[in-house]
């Protein structure tokens, strides 16, 4: 049997190109922090050669080498590129309440794009095909024969074993919280976009940061996430809006390194080191599993 590669890269980015160029520097670099081996590398990056994995999403069948699940990313990657674009470029001075109803829907469903597709969440994406039942993964098996669905348990455990759908299911999962509507809802009425412009903030391998973490693929827990370098959304359910201070955005950057399994990166190098300074301080303390349930006080 044959398969065609279509893509036959074997750098698979888990944050996907044109959304880490919007955190780059005027030269489209970025300064690395290796947080396992608590360095900064000596050379800035450019966004293709930081957050992929070599040959994450190839799987194969037998002795066959399938890249179907890059596939799949790269046409993701392109249809999300324009709904990121168009949320950047979206009228915020007096947009009416359904345009902002419609930004903060493209929000959350590119968010959570972003969020099942990183290494810190692989193993609750292995688990996937085992918690839930088909029905809620769109998935149905029957005979094709008589149309009835298949009921033997051998054929769905030979099903829920294959490794390349079990890998799939960050990019099948997207748009599952959105089946239900009054939960959407609820959080797009409580999601805000704001910006700073003191500095450019940090990107970080797991940049999805929830108050409350929790493994259900139906529903947003309250979270912050950085949108570019100088923008990010914020979901609460308390938040008033009201200003949020340095002592905000400090706390924010401090979690992101908090959060971050591997590598957070930067702009600007200076600023990346003074905040890597203030992280492992508050390492040596023992205070960093602190730091993600203090930055939610702020908006209580």
């Amino acid at each position: 049997m044959d398969i065609e590669l279509k893509n036959d890269s074997r750098r698979h980015h888990y944050l996907p190109v044109f959304y880490l160029k919007k955190f780059t520097d005027e030269d489209g670099c970025l300064y690395v922090y290796n947080k396992e081996k608590d360095e900064i590398l000596k050379e800035k990056k450019s966004s293709k050669s930081m957050f992929f994995e070599w040959n994450r999403n190839t799987t194969s069948i037998g002795e066959v080498q399938m890249t179907i699940i890059e596939d799949l990313y790269s046409n993701l990657d392109s249809k999300f590129s324009k709904i990121y674009n168009e949320i950047l470029l979206a009228n915020y001075d007096n947009p009416t309440l359904r345009e902002m109803r419609i930004i903060k829907n493209k929000c959350l469903l590119f968010i959570n794009f972003i969020r099942w597709r990183v290494p810190a969440r692989d193993k609750i994406v292995l688990n996937i095909l085992n918690k839930y039942n088909f029905e809620d993964l769109y998935y149905y098996i029957g005979n094709a024969k008589t149309g009835l669905p298949v009921e033997d348990e051998t054929i769905i455990s030979a099903f829920k074993s294959l490794n390349f759908l079990n890998k799939s299911q960050a990019a099948l999962i997207i748009t599952v919280p959105f089946d239900n509507i009054e939960h959407v809802e609820g959080v797009s009425n409580s999601t805000e976009l704001h910006s700073q412009s003191a500095y450019p903030s940090l990107i970080c391998d797991n940049p999805y940061i929830e108050k409350n973490p929790t493994e259900d693929i139906k529903i947003f827990n309250e979270f912050i996430f950085p949108l570019t370098k100088y923008d990010f959304v914020i979901y609460s359910k308390t938040f008033t809006g009201s200003t949020l201070n340095q002592d905000f955005a400090l706390a924010m950057e401090l979690a992101k390194l908090e959060n971050a399994e591997k590598y957070v990166a930067c702009a600007d190098r200076d600023h990346l080191i003074k905040l890597t300074n203030a992280y492992r301080e508050m390492r040596k303390k023992n205070l960093n599993e602190f730091i993600i349930p203090n930055l939610f006080k702020f908006l209580d």
